[in-house]
């Protein structure tokens, strides 16, 4: 009864071994397994950008259904970055950029101006890129967020007096990057608890 069996497991052994000493074998499994990995790399990238663009995109407009803008003009609780944060910290910069940039421009179509997509377009570049550079640094992620956040401000604001000629609108800079300290800490803290969940 085990002389079959024998048989059968010499030749497959000989057979294991033949492949092994080919060079075929060396080089495409290796290389097929390169490419199946790149490929699931590409899909999962694609995948997180897409869905935390939607994310994005829906928080902006959540944004614009709270009335925190009829209180102090300008100010926003910035949920949006959320998102931004994720995807800075699983993809890098160049990623966290684009879906923000995708946000803001799909956002200004269907809901804004374009004064407002200018001034929104230059926040959020200015946010993004001071998060990215500072999360380099080893920075903890709510110093981050709150950077972001400052930063967004800053930036609307300067572009803000650009555009009305006017620079009494830095009289309010205080106040608003008060809010931004708040608003970066409550969505860094938010962000966190996200990305411990994420795969």
């Amino acid at each position: 009864m085990l002389l079959p069996f024998c048989s059968v497991s010499i030749m497959f052994s000989i057979f294991v071994n033949r492949q092994e000493q080919s060079p075929c074998y060396k080089v495409t499994l290796p290389k097929q397994c390169e490419r199946m990995t790149l490929i699931m790399n590409i899909n999962k990238k694609i995948a997180y950008i897409g869905v935390f663009t939607a994310v994005a995109l829906i928080f902006s407009y959540i944004e614009r259904l709270l009335p925190l803008n009829t209180i102090i003009p300008g100010i926003k609780p910035g949920i949006a970055n959320i998102a931004i944060i994720i995807v800075l910290n699983k993809l890098g910069y160049k990623d966290a950029l684009l879906v923000n940039i995708t946000r803001i421009c799909i956002s200004a179509l269907l809901f804004g101006s374009f004064t407002a997509f200018i001034i929104a377009l230059f926040g959020g570049i200015l946010s993004t890129s001071a998060m990215g550079i500072f999360a380099k640094t080893k920075l903890a992620l709510l110093t981050v967020s709150i950077i972001g956040s400052i930063a967004h401000i800053f930036g609307q604001v300067m572009i803000s007096s650009i555009l009305l000629n006017t620079f009494n609108i830095f009289y309010m800079l205080p106040i608003y990057i008060f809010a931004s300290v708040i608003t970066g800490l409550i969505t860094g803290l938010i962000a966190k608890q996200v990305l411990k969940v994420l795969v």
